[in-house]
This record gives C-alpha cells, sequence and structure tokens, in this order.
C-alpha cells in the first residue's frame, strides 16, 4: 500500500490517454513518475532559464515518456507538434497532477494496480 507514496528509482508506469473523438486517438505510454527535483528542473528551465512553457513541458515530458504508441520518437521537437490537449495530459499524468485515463476495457481495477505496483516496487512476496 506504501508503494502507492513513493516513487523509487527505475520505476516505470503504464499510462493510456483515451481517445477525443474528432480530436485524437489513444495514446498509450511507458513513464518514469516525476519526482520533486524533476518538477523543481522543469520550473527552471521557466524560470532561470526563461524557456517559453511550451518548449520547457515538451522537454520535461521527453525525458520521462519511455516509449509510446505513436509512430514518430517522443522528441521534444515531436511532442512541441503534438495537438495541444495531448502535450498537457501527458505532463499532468507524468508529474502526477492526474491519474491515467481509461480506456474501454483498459484499465486496471485496484486490486490489479496495487499487484502492479508491488512488482514495480522489487518487494513482490511470495
Amino acid at each position: 500500500m506504501s508503494e502507492q507514496f513513493f516513487i523509487d528509482d527505475g520505476y516505470d508506469q503504464e499510462g493510456f490517454i483515451a481517445q477525443v473523438a474528432g480530436v485524437h486517438g489513444p495514446i498509450e505510454f511507458t513513464y518514469r513518475p516525476m519526482i520533486q527535483a524533476d518538477r523543481q528542473s522543469h520550473y527552471d528551465l521557466v524560470i532561470k532559464k526563461k524557456l517559453p512553457a511550451d518548449r520547457a513541458m515538451a522537454k520535461t515530458v521527453s525525458k520521462h515518456l519511455q516509449s509510446w504508441s505513436l509512430e514518430r520518437d517522443p522528441t521534444p521537437e515531436n511532442l512541441a507538434k503534438l495537438r495541444s490537449p495531448i502535450l498537457e495530459k501527458l505532463h499532468a499524468i507524468i508529474s502526477g497532477e492526474a491519474p491515467s485515463e481509461a480506456g474501454e476495457g483498459d484499465g486496471l481495477t485496484s486490486a490489479e494496480q496495487d499487484e502492479d505496483d508491488v512488482k514495480n516496487s522489487g518487494s513482490a512476496s511470495p
């Protein structure tokens, strides 16, 4: 249960953004959740380095995306070309500000999520 509150190094999560008819299709992705130091690095890009917010968001998201179901690589340049709501949704999920969306038949039950959390934490008991 406490695994829901902590992010250990090397922890990957599966994410999903549901299709929005007429706007974009569904996206599946694997990512490393942001920790506090990552949040600070993101804010530093905007505040200290004066990077525009959209470019800072694309750069931050690209560092955390391990893979995704889209054909192009998740580079900051390609992320900046995404339709507007997609980049914001990716950032919200990766930063922990929003949960991954559940697609039809794609969501995990809370018991399955707990089992997945234990497996990813490396502390599974026999």
